[in-house]
Parts: C-alpha cells; structure tokens; sequence
C-alpha cells in the first residue's frame, strides 16, 4: 500500500528538514502545500527529490488550516496519506511499524500513533502532556472539518481503526514562552466554545476546574517528576483554563 506524507507549511525549514530525513524509505511521495514561505522552504524539493518517487510542492495563500490541509489531500495520488505538522517526526519503531502496516493494509483503515512531546530537546513523559494519541495515517479520500479550537477528520460510518507501536516525535516549543504564547491564543478560542455553556456551569467552572486541571495533571499523571519544568507546564496548563472560562463569561456578557 502506498503513502503519500502531507504537509503545509509556512517558514519552518529547519524542522520540516528533520521530519522527511525520518520518511526516507517509508512513504512513497511527499506533498508540500507552502503559504509562500521567505525562508528556504523551496529547497526541499531539490535536496530530497531522490529521496521519495515524487515531492509535490506548491504554494497556496494560508486561508485556514482546514483550507489548506484539504488542498494539500487534494494533490495526493496514492491510497494513504500521512498527516504530519511540520515540528513532527517519526521515531524508529513507528517506521518500522508502518513499513509492516503496508504489507497488510487494507482500505478504509485509521491509524494512530503515541505522540511524544518535547520542550526545546526534553520529552514530556509525565503529566498533561503524557496522553497524546492522534490518527495521522487515513485513506486519501478523508477530508479535515473545522472545529473552532483544532481541525478535525471527518470520519466514516464504517471503518477500521488501528494503533501501532512507535512515537510521533512533537517538537512543539522551544521553550515555555512560546508554549505561553500558544496557550493564551487557545483560551480566547476555548472561551467562545464554553460560552454557550450556563451561569451556573461557567462559574463553577472557573472556581474549581483549574485547580482539578493542575491536580491531575502534576499529581495524578506525576508531572512532578519533571521538576521545574513540570510545574511550570502544569501551572501554564491550569492558568489556560482559568483563563478560558473567564473568557467564556466576558462572550456571554458581551452577546447576551
């Protein structure tokens, strides 16, 4: 069964570099949707066109991630696409794994991989970030819908869904400011999504779910053992979901 990696991208030529050296022998193309990159982007094409039997890149205006990763799916030609963002990359035993995947794969097959996430060169093993599953490997004719806070894939009636073994490896953050910087964008996403929600839920939401948030994520899934770093992710965690609902209040106020 043949694969075909989609990205899209828009200035990450460092990261971008990293994650096909880890397709070479394992997907058969590669499409490249770029929202006209400035920096070296273009010369990918040329630095791995022996690498895989074709490298599909093109340009297209950034009109949302749903536009765009639907665009990209557009362009693929083979059975299967794997999804992965830019900062992402397949550890050894994920290759291995679909290698073996593809001797055996049937149509109409959702597969998901572990998902490792890392802070500049740390891996998140403990706490909030621990449990992080995605389906990146679906058949061609899958399309993304919109969801206000991430894009998701709009699955069939039918079909088989699968795990295998391995790591995406995330490289999300360099360190926690730019995760800060994430954080605060997805509160004013999250906050419109919870503002339908009642008075009485939001309010005590805002009193205990940040607390039960932190509680979880540094105690429970022991993101202690991370020491420094893992509370100053739990409390960047926590203080995203405080800041969520009291986003969600201001909406209500403001529209109702």
């Amino acid at each position: 069964m043949k694969i075909t990696a989609v990205y899209i991208t828009y200035n990450q030529y460092e990261k971008l570099r990293l994650s096909l050296f880890s397709l070479i022998g394992v997907v058969d193309e590669v499409v490249l949707l770029d929202s006209f990159s400035t920096d070296d982007t273009p010369r990918l094409i040329e630095e791995f066109k022996g690498d895989f039997l074709c490298f599909t890149y093109q340009k297209k205006k950034f009109e949302g991630y749903v536009s765009q990763k639907n665009a990209a799916n557009d362009l693929v030609k083979t059975p299967y696409i794997l999804s992965l963002d830019s900062d992402e990359l397949l550890d050894e035993t994920a290759q291995k794994e679909i290698l073996n995947w593809k001797k055996k794969a049937s149509h109409n097959e959702f597969i998901s991989f572990k998902r490792l996430n890392f802070i500049g060169q740390t891996p998140i093993r403990y706490g909030s970030w621990q449990k992080d599953t995605k389906i990146r490997l679906f058949p061609q004719k899958t399309r993304w819908q919109e969801n206000l806070v991430h894009e998701s894939l709009i699955m069939p009636t039918i079909y088989a869904k699968k795990r295998l073994n391995g790591y995406i490896l995330h490289y999300t953050a360099y360190n926690l400011n730019a995760i800060s910087v994430k954080s605060e964008q997805y509160a004013q996403l999250g906050g419109k999504v919870k503002s339908s929600k009642s008075w009485l839920s939001l309010y005590f939401s805002i009193a205990f779910s940040p607390l039960v948030k932190w509680l979880k994520g540094y105690i429970w899934l022991q993101g202690f053992r991370l020491g420094l770093l893992g509370w100053d992710l739990e409390k960047t965690l926590a203080l995203e979901t405080f800041k969520k609902y009291k986003y969600a209040i201001q909406y209500k106020k403001r529209f109702n």
